[in-house]
């Protein structure tokens, strides 16, 4: 029996001396009793450097007085029946230190009580680094969904379970612990008219059709309101056999920015109305009142005619002449306000120029135009647009300002075109009442809102000026 016992201690020896992790045996003091020779690999000392000292002393101060706290713990229960899995760093011979996971078994008497601890401890410093790696990881990913001020959704597929973080609940005003887990639970929050477009466009990534999945849709907030939100996200776990299991997103609150489009998008169809209007208007009161008069003209003329005198036909074809060539000449100018022949054939700043030649010999305003813009090919809208917004700027000084002399500057510059637009006339505090009806300014704003830029016009006394930014390209 005792040759048995020696036997298997001689192999048990052996093994721990061939294992790259450190085999050691410890008093319950924590003197070192024994240690295998790979603890020279791992911390360079030599297995008869620590034979006979305490364990407690290589370790990290932080981690010895947990050991110690958890030993003196370990000690007063008395409760040795299971083994210990324990992490903790350890000194090595030189300086620094490396984690380890041990193992700690209890070697029991005669008595049933513990008379030494067999310990077996693996290097897991690759591990702890990759964990700290994923912490950093972590932090960064909640900073920078804090910064982007997006809320995470964590989406189990098949058991409907729903994660989300604190911020995809503070946007619809509720904590955490008062949103149902569930994808049902997401789901009877999304309003009626929106739910089927979220499912079909989730099915679309599922299906392997798109490569994420994204969804503008309104969710019900805590006081009863409607959130315009935009989710984003994509599955990232399948099982063998190609079912999607587990999906991850993002929510971004675009309430704001859908109100700002529905104000635009207001904004350019009442500018629509409005050259609608002024179009009506144009023909009503020019090319109508010609063609009314034209056809009086006919009437007598035929009249004439059937009574055998036409002595004052005569007369009457030379007016009526008249009326066609003044409406031939109405038809001209409303098709050259819908669309200058020279803003369509050779672009903006040779279709300003033109405007602005002909203005200068046209009225006692001087015209000052300053262009520091070399070739570009303006986008159609901003052409139009600006175009117009020149015309209507023109339009206010001649009709309103009482000015006498207009400055003009364009310019492009870090890929922005810069307009600014100066008069000495009475000022803009002086018209102010003018602003909804009259001056056209609503319109300005309109138009240069419609192209993402920004217009600043000071109130002034006396003069005016506009300076507009628009941006060449989003």
């Amino acid at each position: 029996m005792e040759k048995d016992v020696l036997k298997t201690e001689e192999i048990y020896r052996l093994l721990a001396e061939n294992m790259q992790d450190i085999v050691s045996q410890h008093d319950t003091d924590g003197t070192i009793l024994w240690i295998s020779p790979s603890v020279e690999n791992l911390l360079g000392y030599s297995p008869s450097e620590l034979i006979h000292t305490s364990f407690y002393n290589l370790l990290q101060e932080d981690d010895r007085m947990y050991m110690l706290n958890f030993a003196h713990g370990l000690t007063l229960s008395g409760n040795y029946n299971e083994d210990l899995r324990l992490e903790y760093r350890i000194r090595k011979n030189g300086g620094g230190y490396i984690w380890f996971e041990s193992m700690t078994k209890p070697i029991l008497d005669e008595h049933g009580k513990v008379s030494t601890l067999q310990i077996t401890s693996r290097d897991i410093s690759k591990r702890k680094k990759t964990e700290k790696q994923l912490l950093i990881s972590k932090k960064r990913q909640e900073l920078a969904l804090q910064g982007a001020d997006l809320g995470l959704w964590d989406l189990n597929l098949k058991s409907g379970h729903l994660i989300v973080n604190d911020r995809w609940a503070a946007m619809l005003g509720y904590k955490v612990n008062e949103i149902a887990n569930t994808l049902d639970g997401w789901a009877s929050l999304v309003h009626p008219d929106d739910i089927g477009k979220l499912q079909e466009a989730f099915n679309v990534h599922i299906n392997e059709s798109s490569s994420t999945f994204e969804c503008e849709h309104r969710l019900k907030t805590k006081q009863v309101k409607w959130k315009w939100i935009l989710s984003r996200g994509k599955v990232l776990e399948w099982d063998d056999e190609g079912h999607p299991l587990r999906a991850v997103g993002t929510h971004l609150d675009i309430t704001a920015n859908k109100k700002m489009e529905t104000a635009v998008m207001k904004a350019i169809l009442d500018t629509q109305e409005e050259e609608r209007t002024r179009f009506a208007k144009d023909l009503h009161d020019g090319i109508g009142q010609y063609l009314a008069a034209i056809r009086l003209l006919l009437n007598a003329i035929d009249t004439n005619c059937q009574k055998g005198s036409t002595s004052s036909n005569a007369k009457l074809i030379e007016i009526a002449s008249a009326h066609i060539d003044n409406t031939i000449q109405d038809l001209r100018t409303i098709s050259h306000n819908l669309m200058p022949g020279a803003l369509t054939d050779l672009g903006l700043v040779p279709a300003m120029e033109e405007m602005f030649d002909k203005l200068t010999g046209a009225t006692p305003v001087e015209i000052d135009f300053q262009c520091n813009i070399e070739e570009v090919n303006f986008a159609n809208n901003i052409s139009i647009n600006c175009y117009r917004i020149a015309q209507q700027l023109l339009s206010n000084t001649l009709q309103h300002a009482k000015a006498t002399h207009i400055t003009v500057k364009i310019a492009t510059n870090n890929n922005e075109f810069m307009f600014t637009y100066k008069d000495n006339g009475i000022g803009l505090s002086n018209i102010s009442h003018e602003l909804d009806s009259g001056t056209g300014l609503k319109n300005i704003q309109s138009r240069v809102k419609s192209l993402n830029g920004t217009i600043n016009m000071p109130m002034g006394k006396k003069g005016f000026l506009a300076h507009i930014v628009i941006p060449l390209s989003e």
